[in-house]
């Protein structure tokens, strides 16, 4: 439904990219996570780690893709899974440097509460959009309504599971009113200075 909004004037090309980008969406969180582990290498001056971690990830990603895209039953859909095993060996050497360099108490617990705000967010979203196509159809509108719904449900959620600090918040853009905002929801609780 995305590619849909973004690219409805073409749909042989949404056919053929939808699934390979489905697989490929699964290596966003660890994109993201490749970007944090080399900015907390680099904060501790071990620039030359995460050039070590990408070429492991490199090294991952063409045997991976030789194997996988030469297997008939796989073919195209061989080029997103390397990338994902890439990305993945590139986080897991990220943090297995970044261990030597900086005590972590718990890395579950550092990612269960945006873990669950994500999944709980994106299943609402999911199954309001399934409603919603049900009634009407499939739609650009209600594609757009789920994507806002999905982001508004991610900062509810957040909150309710403590995911949210206030003074994250208040370094946002218009953050003391946002702060106010959320208060008055209940939604995060601003601790006040003895």
């Amino acid at each position: 439904p995305i590619l849909a909004l973004l690219f409805g004037r073409e749909p042989q090309a949404v056919a053929v990219a939808a699934p390979l980008l489905s697989y490929l969406g699964v290596s966003v969180f660890l994109s993201c996570m490749i970007t944090a582990t080399n900015s907390v290498l680099h904060a501790y001056q071990a620039v030359n780690r995460p050039i070590l971690s990408m070429l492991g990830g490199a090294a991952v990603k063409i045997v991976s893709a030789y194997f996988f895209i030469g297997m008939p039953n796989i073919a195209l859909a061989g080029a997103p899974i390397s990338t994902f095993l890439c990305n993945a060996a590139v986080v897991m050497l990220n943090l297995w440097f970044a261990s030597g360099l900086c005590r972590v108490e718990s890395l579950g617990k550092l990612f269960a509460k945006p873990l669950i705000a994500s999944t709980l967010a994106v299943g609402g979203s999911y199954a309001v959009y399934h409603i919603m196509t049900s009634h009407f159809g499939e739609s650009a509108l209600l594609t757009a309504i789920a994507i806002l719904l999905a982001c508004v449900l991610y900062l509810i959620f957040s909150c309710l599971v403590g995911g949210i600090d206030p003074e994250d918040v208040l370094m946002l853009p218009m953050g003391e009113k946002l702060c106010r905002f959320l208060q008055k929801l209940h939604l995060i609780e601003i601790k006040q200075e003895k």
